[in-house]
């Protein structure tokens, strides 16, 4: 449920987490206050820097641990390479922030999967074995 994000982990260890974790985000984004609320942050975010500190601090950081912590699981099971750096995972598995932000594409009820599906071979530990 989207109002409970925050008192739940953001990304439950399940076969289908990356594409979950899209989807969540995509969802919380565009459905919800907290949506429209960060769209009103942006600007402010990017003229205060003390502004910036905090929500990196409070929100930015929280997605990061979460995003890569399951990365991390998923090489650690060998599903996907051992010399990938989690955070560039993240970066772009959260360029849908880029989208909601910039461009304005639209995010329909596919978007995750075609997402995780057009970045997994990039990731894959084996050519032609892509975790979803």
């Amino acid at each position: 449920m989207v109002g409970d994000v925050s008192t739940q982990s953001y990304v439950e260890d399940t076969g289908t987490e990356l594409t979950q974790l899209v989807d969540r985000t995509v969802m919380l984004m565009c459905t919800s206050v907290m949506g429209r609320i960060m769209k009103g942050l942006v600007s402010e975010v990017a003229a205060d820097p003390e502004l910036a500190q905090v929500y990196r601090e409070r929100v930015v950081r929280h997605r990061l641990t979460d995003v890569s912590a399951l990365v991390e699981r998923r090489i650690a099971r060998g599903e996907l390479r051992a010399d990938l750096d989690p955070e560039i995972v993240t970066d772009l598995l959260l360029g849908i922030y880029y989208r909601f932000f910039l461009s304005g594409s639209p995010m329909d009820k596919g978007f995750g999967k075609r997402l995780v599906t057009t970045l997994l071979p990039a990731f894959a530990a084996q050519p032609g074995s892509y975790p979803e």
